[in-house]
């Protein structure tokens, strides 16, 4: 076996390791209580139980997602945790740049690409990233989602870079509607993903509604301008297609909060 094959060999290795870490680590993350408060009335979040009995119904193992990107009136914003660092940046990046003389339309469209199952009932899929106007993945040579088990409620994102794998939590089906749910897996709680509950207000979702979640990103210390401006990510998953709409807001200092993009399924294909 050659050297090429060899290393090969090894990052597949090394991928089912993390998959089957970052699963456990979500995993504890709820059976511990996450970040959690008595929620208010204002949420007005129906019982998950009634609700999503399963949540696999809400994030499908197979399928192409196609969606249609618009800008909005400030930069995005992205927030990425590795191994050993975390990256704050706007999404400046040549794709970016040569994408917006153009004036959209933009696009994101990925497709399964393989399943990995494990005899615990966890899977991971990888996703072919099959175009990426923005530049919004970053290029990842690798682009794996954690899918929930038939007796488990979180799934997680892996992104492998040339010498850096990132990950996060992006979605879970909370224990029970009276606490205010939250996963971190960032440094302190810099970085959370809170059910917010049941919403049919977006494109996509229907009279049953989409499980609403919210991605919290709390303003950075101010060195690094407007990198360090804190944004919120709210994602919206509809039973049967997985993820069909997607707003980031800003806190632009002296300007309030400000939409930066919005991602609409354009078109979704369960094959």
């Amino acid at each position: 076996m050659g050297k090429k094959e060899e290393r090969g060999k090894e990052m597949m290795h090394k991928k089912g390791i993390l998959i089957l870490f970052l699963a456990a680590v979500l995993l504890a993350a709820l059976s511990v209580g996450c970040i959690g408060q008595q929620r208010d009335g204002s949420l007005n979040a129906q019982s998950p139980a009634i609700n999503a009995n399963n949540p696999r119904e809400y994030f499908p193992t197979v399928g192409r997602w196609s969606y249609k990107i618009e800008l909005g009136e400030t930069t995005p914003l992205l927030y990425v945790v590795t191994e050993d660092t975390i990256l704050r940046t706007p999404l400046f990046n040549e794709k970016y740049f040569q994408a917006i003389k153009k004036n959209g339309p933009y696009y994101l469209t990925m497709k399964v690409q393989s399943r990995i199952e494990y005899d615990n009932g966890r899977e991971a899929i990888e996703l072919n990233i099959v175009e990426d106007d923005l530049g919004l993945l970053m290029k990842p040579t690798h682009f794996l989602w954690i899918i929930p088990g038939q007796e488990e409620i979180s799934a997680g994102q892996i992104a492998y870079y040339d010498e850096a794998v990132s990950f996060r939590p992006i979605f879970f089906l909370p224990p029970s509607d009276d606490i205010d749910w939250r996963i971190s897996y960032a440094v302190g709680e810099e970085d959370t993903l809170r059910f917010v509950g049941f919403d049919n207000s977006v494109p996509g979702c229907s009279n049953q509604g989409c499980m609403h979640f919210i991605r919290e990103v709390i303003k950075g210390s101010g060195a690094y301008g407007y990198a360090d401006n804190g944004f919120k990510d709210e994602t919206f998953f509809a039973k049967g297609k997985g993820l069909v709409y997607f707003r980031q807001t800003v806190e632009v200092p002296g300007k309030g909060n400000q939409v930066s993009m919005n991602w609409t399924l354009d078109q979704f294909s369960a094959k």
